[in-house]
């Protein structure tokens, strides 16, 4: 099965699949590029587009073939904002911790 746009995702971040096909991890040299690719709603980050981003960080971190870590964006904007309807429900905070780069 393969992952929808809609975000939703078939598995979990696995090597260079960050999890989301809103994401992509790419290398070059020394460095990581990470592209937001959802250009239809200006790039707002889902949560699970957070946990892909959480993760390319943490794979730079763990490989000692690269340098550091370039996140851009596709369309008009890079990231302007999360898409928080889906971060917290009406009824509060959601039960996920915190990320610490946030």
């Amino acid at each position: 099965m393969s992952p929808s746009r809609d975000g939703s995702s078939p598995r979990p971040p696995d090597d260079d699949w960050l999890g989301t096909p809103f994401l992509t991890f790419t290398r070059q040299g020394p460095f990581a590029i990470c592209t937001i690719d959802r250009p239809e709603a200006r790039n707002a980050l889902t949560p699970a587009m957070y946990f892909g981003i959480r993760y390319a960080i943490s794979r730079v971190n763990a490989d000692d073939g690269l340098a550091g870590l370039l996140i851009t964006g596709t369309g008009d904007v890079f990231a302007p904002a999360a898409t928080w309807a889906r971060v917290v429900p009406t009824t509060g905070w959601t039960s996920h911790p915190p990320c610490p780069w946030m």
